[in-house]
């Protein structure tokens, strides 16, 4: 009965899972994120080519059925640098300002192994197969890799009783990756 973010989230999780269970032998890999974001690599032109390079690099904690999990980046609507040269169709142009990356595992989005997860929220797999229960399945990105873009309305003063959105908001940088 509750109209509310908290059932918007859990009404997710069937979708999300049903495009797992029907990629599950179609794909090695499954990208999982919100229709205003976008995982974006920083050093390699594909998403491909970004996990080799990550898995080349640190092949120490290497699993089989690994799962890489991206940092935000808030490019807020409400940040005052907008590009109007760009047509308003073109958002990930328009906005190249971001704030500095959210802290790990704050509302990540993951590219993860859909034959290795049970169950996955918007977020993380919640649970995994047996044949893949063992070692450090989850590997937080370096930013240096790449960043999960998040293209939105400033969110944080929903939650506080301060202004959050106003201090985050002045210490943006710009960001021209796209």
């Amino acid at each position: 009965p509750d109209p509310g973010e908290h059932t918007f989230h859990m009404h997710m999780s069937p979708v999300i899972n049903d495009c797992m269970y029907r990629n599950m032998y179609a794909y090695d890999k499954v990208v999982v994120t919100d229709l205003d974001e976008l995982i974006i690599p920083k050093t390699a032109m594909t998403y491909r080519e970004m996990i080799k390079e990550i898995d080349e690099k640190d092949a120490k904690s290497f699993h089989p059925a690994r799962h890489y999990t991206f940092r935000n980046a808030y490019f807020f609507f409400d940040i005052p640098h907008v590009d109007t040269s760009m047509p308003k169709q073109l958002v990930t142009l328009r906005h190249r300002w971001r704030l500095q990356p959210s802290i790990v595992g704050y509302s990540a989005k993951t590219i993860v192994d859909p034959r290795s997860c049970i169950n996955m929220h918007n977020h993380y797999c919640w649970g995994k197969t047996k044949l893949y229960e063992h070692g450090q399945q989850q590997y937080y990105v370096s930013e240096v890799y790449g960043l999960n873009n998040h293209y939105k309305k400033c969110h944080f003063n929903d939650y506080e009783k301060v202004d959050k959105c106003g201090p985050e908001i002045k210490m943006a940088v710009e960001d021209n990756v796209m």
